[in-house]
């Protein structure tokens, strides 16, 4: 278990657990069947398997067993809310040093929060490559209900790391 907290702590943003070799020193059982893989999909664990001669990660799974009509599958994807975690807390950070109890709570105040929110998102985009298709569009920041409430909505669409191959192939 150390291992694996130690892969999810310093995984970093844009990358996936997915096939990462296993080279911790407990053992155990990586000859999963199929349907023992299966049952590791639908439960959301963490597993090891075999590929080609290493124990690697057989899935980076969030540990969300259960989606309601709210969520999305992709919700149980570690690399995607490792990914939502990061503008969340990022956009929060700067949050906290440019703006609570500096701006006021007019369209320029409500600019910059926007403008920390796009940042934001370039920044995942373009250096991570952690997002795609980010646009300033996808940003939005109203006045809140109360005099120094603000709503900052943000539309985001994580990229994920390749795990499914479909190969088609034509034979002549």
């Amino acid at each position: 278990m150390p291992w694996f907290l130690g892969l999810i702590g310093g995984i970093g943003i844009g990358k996936s657990m997915t096939n990462v070799t296993y080279d911790g020193e407990a053992s155990g059982n990586v000859n999963l069947t199929s349907a023992q893989l299966d049952d590791v999909i639908d439960e959301c664990k963490l597993a090891l398997h075999i590929n080609g001669d290493h124990a690697v990660v057989f899935k980076d799974y969030t540990n969300l067993v259960t989606i309601i009509p709210e969520e999305s599958e992709v919700m149980r994807n570690g690399d995607v809310v490792r990914t939502i975690d990061t503008y969340i807390q990022t956009v929060a950070d700067q949050w906290y040093l440019r703006c609570l109890g500096k701006e006021r709570n007019d369209d320029v105040g409500r600019a910059t929060l926007s403008q920390i929110a796009i940042e934001t998102g370039y920044l995942l985009q373009n250096t991570f490559r952690a997002l795609q298709y980010f646009s300033e569009t996808d940003v939005s920041c109203k006045p809140g209900s109360g005099k120094t409430d603000v709503v900052l909505n943000v539309a985001l669409n994580p990229t994920g790391a390749m795990e499914i191959l479909y190969l088609s192939v034509n034979v002549s």
